[in-house]
């Protein structure tokens, strides 16, 4: 229902319905997904590093709840909040998300779990991409030339996803 609020451009009863959800959560899959979407809510309010701030939250959450947390950054809290006075901020985030993905447990021998590990090279390719984009349109070389660095460390360290 909060989507669909979300969608319409209700963004405060979006807010408000995510944020009524979180106070009595069904489980933690649900708390971090609830979690991730007000961040982006928050994003698209202009309220840009609560809602980093809030996203951030989910870093806590054990490896097997970790599967939504670069989805959520990469393709709805940064596109929320790109371009609008926050693109080191999001970079930051974005790279910290990679890191999380690179901790989510999956059962290799489900389909699911196959699913999810062959997308995965290509998920952290993007984020990366996105990473620096967000650096260089920030004007941040030195965050940006990070960026290349860890990414460069990480294709050689990490052989498989």
């Amino acid at each position: 229902a909060a989507d669909i609020l979300r969608q319409a451009g209700d963004l405060k009863g979006a807010q408000a319905m995510l944020e009524q959800g979180l106070k009595k959560p069904v489980n933690l899959d649900r708390k971090t997904n609830d979690t991730l979407q007000l961040a982006r809510v928050l994003v698209m309010q202009g309220k840009i590093k609560e809602g980093i701030a809030l996203a951030r939250t989910t870093f806590e959450v054990p490896p097997r709840e970790k599967g939504p947390i670069l989805m959520a950054v990469l393709y709805e809290i940064v596109p929320a909040g790109r371009g609008k006075g926050e693109d080191a901020a999001l970079a930051k985030l974005t790279e910290d998300a990679i890191e999380q993905h690179l901790q989510v447990l999956v059962d290799p021998n489900l389909d699911n779990g196959k699913a999810f590990l062959a997308a995965m090279p290509r998920h952290i390719e993007t984020a990366w991409d996105m990473v620096i984009r967000l650096y260089r349109d920030a004007d941040d070389e030195a965050g940006m030339r990070r960026a290349i660095l860890a990414r460069q460390r990480q294709d050689r360290t990490v052989t498989t996803y």
